[in-house]
């Protein structure tokens, strides 16, 4: 490529379940999911389809596909209208909140536990919260893994009061497996905290960056997949 990199050297392969960080002036590391039809959904959920309508290869003029899949499928957000009856939709939602400071907290917890409230002892850090756990190992492997870390009630509480508006962890729910009544998404979303779940933190050090999570701009949706990067 004259006048600038190679594409080897633009470019490089990646595992499916690793964060990529591409080195430019600044560090971006890609924390969404990959989606194809193996891609481990919530039990019950539908997983990706993706249809070829059209392909060069079968002698059309061009290739085309549809897609069909659950909106809570990989790496995505819930609106408050997810779970809360009069609750406002994604596409009412300002994208100013899905994009600025956020901050990376560990919590080193066993498998199927949850993230207690003395995690935040250190005061409020950001608008926006993302939690890295043990569910980053889970996400490497092929089938949905019920042992997954989740929060407490009191930490969505604490991060409510906090003034937190968008919280995010590295697997499909904020709430336990077995969680009766969903009562953290009831918490977060009931007070208009977005929740974005599904990112691979795995290849992220726990600290400050800044998130871009947007969402496809589907009217009167309860959520919908994200390209989500954090950029340091």
């Amino acid at each position: 490529m004259a006048g600038g990199l190679s594409a080897a050297a633009a470019f490089r392969k990646v595992t499916p379940a690793t964060a990529r960080a591409i080195t430019s002036p600044m560090n971006i590391y890609d924390i969404s999911l990959p989606l194809h039809a193996g891609s481990p959904c919530w039990p019950g959920k539908s997983p990706l389809a993706l249809t070829a309508t059209r392909s060069l290869l079968r002698g059309d003029h061009c290739t085309s596909h549809t897609i069909g899949m659950d909106i809570h499928l990989g790496t995505h957000i819930d609106a408050p209208a997810h779970f809360i009856a009069d609750g406002i939709t994604l596409d009412q939602v300002p994208l100013a909140t899905m994009v600025g400071p956020c901050r990376v907290i560990e919590f080193l917890g066993s498998p199927a536990s949850e993230i207690p409230s003395q995690i935040m002892a250190g005061g409020h850090p950001s608008d926006r919260v993302l939690f890295k756990t043990f569910n980053s190992q889970l996400l490497s492997h092929s089938k949905f893994d019920p042992r997954f870390v989740a929060l407490s009630e009191d930490l969505a509480h604490l991060l409510v009061q906090d003034g937190v508006r968008l919280v995010g962890i590295d697997y499909f729910s904020v709430d336990r497996f077995n969680s009766p009544d969903r009562a953290v998404h009831h918490i977060l979303l009931g007070s208009g905290v977005l929740i974005l779940e599904g990112i691979n933190l795995a290849a992220v050090e726990p600290g400050d960056y800044q998130l871009i999570a947007l969402p496809l701009n589907l009217v009167g949706a309860e959520g919908s997949p994200v390209r989500a990067v954090l950029v340091r």
